[in-house]
């Protein structure tokens, strides 16, 4: 019987040889896993930036819907007037918009930030009229809150989505 040499020609390698052979194998394989433990952690700071950037935009959200819900339970109060008062929130809505908008943008970001544009745009419109209104003393300032109103609960809406 004659044994069957199936590994003759790794055999015929010389013994430094074969391990040059089993050392680049193994310089490969640990090339592949460094390679993919770097594109994980990659994949993983970028992930981690888009979820900065939606919770930025989440927090720019949560400010706006603070000021536009204090410049109503200012406007609604008995002495509801054109105080400096709903001058400066009505100012620092339209901040906090601008500010918004500046953002940096990703997909998910500039969807939401675009969803907000015409409400934010008609409201602020819409609450101009009624502070001009209510300083000149006109009596229409009641025609103008009604108005107000539809645009205030698009742009709370807006902001709640």
């Amino acid at each position: 019987m004659s044994a069957r040499h199936t590994r003759r020609w790794f055999t015929a390698i010389p013994i430094t040889g074969r391990f040059y052979i089993m050392f680049a194998i193994l310089l490969v394989s640990l090339a592949g896993i460094v390679f993919g433990a770097l594109r994980a952690v990659h994949a993983q700071s970028e992930a981690s930036a888009d979820l900065a950037r939606v919770a930025a935009v989440q927090r720019a959200l949560d400010r706006a819907l603070n000021l536009q819900a204090t410049i109503t339970a200012q406007l609604q109060a008995p002495s509801a007037g054109s105080t400096p008062g709903s001058q400066n929130l009505v100012g620092a809505l339209r901040a906090q918009v601008e500010t918004l908008w500046t953002l940096p943008s990703t997909l998910e970001v500039a969807a939401i930030t675009d969803s907000l544009r015409q409400p934010v745009t008609m409201y602020l419109q819409g609450i101009d009229n009624y502070l001009r209104d209510n300083t000149a003393g006109n009596n229409a300032s009641a025609w103008v809150f009604a108005d107000l109103e539809p645009r205030r609960a698009a742009l709370e809406n807006a902001l709640r989505d």
